[in-house]
């Protein structure tokens, strides 16, 4: 940093005040000060924030009083101070809720030194952006719409649904979209196999460039598929995934979705601490899961973590006529509702051999075989995301089970 960055931290516990102050301890540039004590009762200071450029508010997300609190500050504000609120356990509801309020990051605890200095460079980013915004930054206005492709667990299909969904969005319905499908499954890699692409850079290389990000380097790294949507793929086995920047993500994230009408990213099948990042900013989630025990019970504990807001959409991949009815030992549609406590949104039928000769030919499915009922399950799921997305301003309504 070449100017001294100043910091407010509001805490509500010493343990908490010298978690940051032995974060940020040795770094050249940070200038701390901490208030100790309820953040109800230090309103006024954090909203005037005189001599701060940034302030850190250690957050009770069990009940309403701190969420209030941080209502006042921000209506009170005599200037705009990125806000990095840190807490405990959490759901991502909860966590979106800050989002949406306008605090640039989330920063659970304990407080590791590698988050905290990471939280702290998307606000001194926000910062710099707040005084000159520009194209691909987070605070440029958003054209394109966010939409994650997670999975119940490993195995369950979403590749191919992130895949097909993307062909869906880019060449069917009334409303074509320009579409970018990333892969941030970063080991696996699998958009770049199954679509038959081996791109000189990939998405690691867009983060590595940090605040060089820009549209003119997504669109140097992006692969122009056949298919009519762009992919910028994965790096491999060797990425550490623990190194995503959420700096780095959000300047990519915000390039992405001044281009493009939908950015669908297919994310690994379990927790970082820059996939909450990233899920928290998402305008709509896609879980993609199976009717089976271990399915359910995996996506029945990702919707209730997510909790009651404008959350998930569920697809039901590799569905059998027998699961109408819960035949031959499968689990119904009514059952799965029942223990998700949330609708199904779109059931997928099996169909491995068209599947298998799409990815043997790197195409999405309608190139190899039109008209085929699993084609048919995903477009139709494709124009109800996309009608949600324009109907709620890209926030899509989880809906409970029948």
């Amino acid at each position: 940093m070449t100017q001294t960055l100043d910091i407010l931290a509001s805490c509500r516990s010493e343990g908490v005040a010298e978690a940051i102050r032995g974060g940020l301890s040795g770094v050249d540039g940070l200038r701390l000060e901490v208030l100790n004590g309820a953040l109800s009762d230090a309103v006024p200071r954090l909203a005037s924030a005189e001599g701060a450029d940034v302030l850190i508010l250690d957050l009770d997300l069990s009940g309403q009083d701190d969420l209030a609190a941080l209502g006042r500050i921000m209506e009170q504000q005599v200037r705009p101070v990125p806000i990095i609120a840190t807490g405990g356990d959490a759901s991502v509801q909860r966590i979106r809720t800050l989002m949406r309020l306008g605090v640039v990051d989330w920063l659970p605890q304990p407080i590791a030194r590698d988050d905290l200095l990471s939280s702290v460079a998307v606000a001194a980013e926000a910062l710099t952006e707040a005084d000159a915004p520009e194209v691909g930054s987070p605070s440029a206005e958003r054209r394109g719409r966010l939409v994650l492709v997670t999975r119940a667990c490993g195995g369950m299909g979403a590749t191919s649904i992130a895949i097909q969904t993307a062909y869906a969005a880019a060449n069917e319905g009334k409303q074509r979209r320009k579409v970018c499908l990333v892969d941030l499954d970063l080991q696996a890699s699998n958009v770049g196999l199954y679509l038959d692409i081996e791109a000189p850079a990939t998405v690691a290389d867009c983060l590595a460039a940090g605040d060089r990000i820009d549209a003119s380097l997504v669109q140097a790294t992006v692969t122009q598929h056949k298919a009519g949507f762009d992919v910028l793929t994965a790096p491999g086995p060797d990425a550490v995934l623990e190194a995503v920047d959420a700096a780095a993500l959000d300047r990519l994230v915000g390039a992405l979705t001044a281009d493009y009408d939908l950015v669908l990213v297919d994310m690994p099948p379990f927790e970082t601490g820059w996939t909450r990042h990233l899920t928290a900013r998402a305008d709509a989630l896609v879980l993609v899961t199976q009717l089976t025990v271990a399915g359910i019970r995996r996506a029945g504990l990702f919707c209730r973590r997510m909790g009651s807001g404008p959350t998930v959409s569920v697809v039901a991949n590799r569905a059998r006529k027998s699961m109408f009815g819960g035949a031959d030992g499968d689990i119904s549609i009514k059952q799965a509702e029942k223990a998700l406590g949330h609708a199904i949104d779109a059931l997928v039928p099996s169909d491995f051999p068209t599947l298998s000769r799409a990815i043997n030919e790197g195409k999405p499915v309608p190139m190899v075989a039109k008209r085929t009922p699993f084609e048919k399950a995903v477009r139709r799921f494709a124009e109800t995301l996309g009608r949600r997305l324009e109907a709620d301003g890209g926030r899509p309504q989880a809906r409970k089970g029948r």
